[in-house]
């Protein structure tokens, strides 16, 4: 359901769809959730909470294909039977939903490439990042590139093969490139706002009030560098990856592969190319 909005507090259906409307945001990240949320359960011995809670994500990820998309990529939401969906295929392209989709293993792979596809011909990254909508048949942002969208897009790409396009994000992403791009400006910088709007590089108007100390600039790049590096976790443990091919010299020279650490683990060869490390 969206209610009266979702992540996007910008986005209201009408009053009179409020019960009814759909967000394809909502159901990508279930998708996504649910089946790690159902692990957990059954680790702690809630299994008939683990089937449940697989079955919603299954079915979100079904109704996803059946209903959302529209052969180029997943429609934004539907603001119920008067106003119908926005972003469709002959609208404009939404950022928000694809990064969750392309992570949840119920969307088939070949919308997973389409999809991958339209981010880059539809809907290109600015000079800053790419943003969370784009104009009907434009490549460039309607909307301003928010590192809570773009930094599940990072990991998303890297973790469907396309680690060289999500390397290439985080470095549009980062305040480093920003203050490149942007030598006449601090305010973007130094408050770090949620939301930097292209070509400017200012910051959204609604966080220009100073000090606008926002910690999404600062988190998100973390966190995904970890799936750049070739680092992820879950119930069963550390997994490791081959990392991005432009981060090996940097990880060898900051000693992030420091072999020392996994005396007391076992390293166990999950896929060809792909391996966890327990205790």
């Amino acid at each position: 359901r969206l209610l009266t909005s979702d992540w996007d507090d910008g986005l209201h259906p009408p009053a009179s769809a409020l019960n009814v409307s759909e967000s394809t945001l909502n159901g990508a990240m279930a998708a996504f959730l649910m089946p790690k949320f159902a692990k957990l359960l059954r680790k702690v011995g809630q299994h008939k909470a683990a089937q449940e809670a697989e079955n919603f994500g299954k079915q979100q990820a079904e109704a996803l294909v059946k209903s959302a998309w529209n052969g180029k990529w997943l429609n934004r939401a539907w603001l119920g039977p008067v106003k119908g969906w926005i972003g469709t295929a002959d609208d404009q392209m939404w950022l928000y939903q694809h990064p969750y989709a392309l992570l949840s293993e119920g969307i088939p792979v070949d919308i997973k490439e389409t999809i991958v596809n339209s981010l880059t011909t539809d809907c290109k990254a600015t000079h800053v990042g790419t943003p969370y909508k784009c104009k009907k048949r434009s490549l460039t942002g309607e909307g301003g590139v928010w590192p809570s969208q773009t930094h599940p897009l990072v990991r998303a790409l890297t973790e469907t093969n396309h680690s060289s396009l999500g390397w290439t994000e985080w470095q549009l992403d980062s305040l480093s490139n920003e203050a490149a791009q942007h030598k006449q400006l601090w305010a973007g910088i130094w408050t770090s706002a949620d939301e930097i709007m292209p070509p400017t590089g200012l910051p959204g108007v609604w966080t220009w009030t100073f000090p606008a100390f926002c910690m999404h600039r600062h988190a998100w790049p973390l966190y995904s560098l970890q799936a750049l590096v070739g680092v992820s976790w879950d119930i069963d443990g550390l997994h490791l990856r081959p990392p991005h091919p432009e981060l090996v010299p940097v990880l060898w020279q900051v000693g992030a592969w420091r072999l020392e650490w996994l005396d007391d683990h076992e390293v166990v060869l999950d896929t060809p190319g792909h391996c966890k490390v327990v205790h």
